[in-house]
């Protein structure tokens, strides 16, 4: 089912997977805020959500000791490592630009837990304005040294085209893993942009892990490319699934539950050991630092460091 990254048209697309196609263990959704949408629903109904990407810190606290699972680190995490990244170049005079939604909201309350009184300014936007000249001029005139941002590939390819004409590219920007992928090069001057201003996080396998590695040279066998961000933990929720189902001996909402409480404790899988928290979090990520390069007129995201 396609949820559309809309919270009410996801409620209804799990309310046929349960009630229609009979399911008991769900992978997804993507966006943090059509989790949100589910979670009382998936609760009442006992059914397992296992998401692969959504990240927002509150689906811990709205939701703890629950139907809901995670194969990705809360931002909760990310925010810090956004917040340390700043500090870490020196940055001293730091404007937040986060889209309104749980996503960018999430990241800027954890960030500023870090940053503290280095921030000067934050400003969250409406990502379907599809125009940010006047929130990018608020960021000139306040002349920072860095800009935390966050955004998706529709809003940031406009946001970031828009930053160079108006000659925001001798600033840093630490970006958020939303704008991580060749979407973001399909407007030259957004990957331009990026080539000169931006450094970023995404959530990552530990670094030099062979599950990780197996899963990689697999995958690129089977579709002949690498795994796009997040295929990664996709993997593994369902393979968790698969694993909790058949350790459940039962397809039952709450017997699949607990089997995959217990799968968790020694499961590798490609983004390495999956523990869960008694709120279904997981207890470790790892960030990849990534820079944008241009090499023979190609732009391409490299790995420049991990966190933490």
């Amino acid at each position: 089912e396609d949820d559309g990254t809309d919270p009410s048209k996801g409620l209804e697309a799990l309310k046929k997977l349960v009630e229609v196609d009979g399911c008991q263990i769900v992978i997804g959704p993507m966006a943090s805020g059509v989790l949100r949408a589910m979670g009382n629903y998936t609760n009442e109904h006992k059914v397992v959500l296992i998401s692969p990407t959504a990240t927002a810190p509150y689906i811990t606290t709205e939701f703890p000791d629950d139907y809901v699972f995670r194969t990705v680190g809360s931002d909760t995490l990310q925010g810090k490592a956004l917040g340390e990244l700043l500090i870490e170049r020196k940055a001293s005079r730091v404007v937040i630009l986060v889209m309104n939604n749980p996503y960018g909201i999430g990241i800027m309350e954890e960030a500023e837990k870090v940053l503290g009184t280095t921030v000067i300014k934050t400003i969250v936007y409406d990502p379907s304005k599809l125009d940010f000249t006047t929130e990018l001029q608020m960021v000139k005139d306040l002349k920072p040294d860095g800009v935390l941002y966050v955004g998706y590939y529709e809003d940031g390819k406009i946001m970031f085209r828009q930053a160079l004409e108006m000659g925001l590219d001798n600033i840093l920007w630490v970006c958020a893993e939303g704008i991580y992928g060749d979407p973001m090069f399909e407007d030259p001057a957004a990957a331009e942009f990026m080539a000169r201003a931006c450094i970023g996080t995404r959530p990552s396998a530990p670094v030099g892990l062979e599950s990780y590695e197996i899963f990689k040279s697999k995958f690129r066998a089977k579709f002949g490319e690498d795994p796009s961000m997040y295929a990664d933990t996709a993997y593994d929720a369902t393979m968790m699934a698969i694993l909790a189902i058949a350790k459940a001996g039962d397809y039952d909402g709450a017997k699949i539950r607990e089997a995959l409480k217990d799968i968790s404790q020694t499961f590798m899988g490609a983004t390495g050991y999956k523990v869960f928290d008694e709120n279904g979090d997981q207890l470790y990520q790892v960030y990849e630092i990534w820079d944008v390069v241009k090499i023979d007129g190609e732009y391409k995201f490299e790995a420049i460091g991990y966190w933490p």
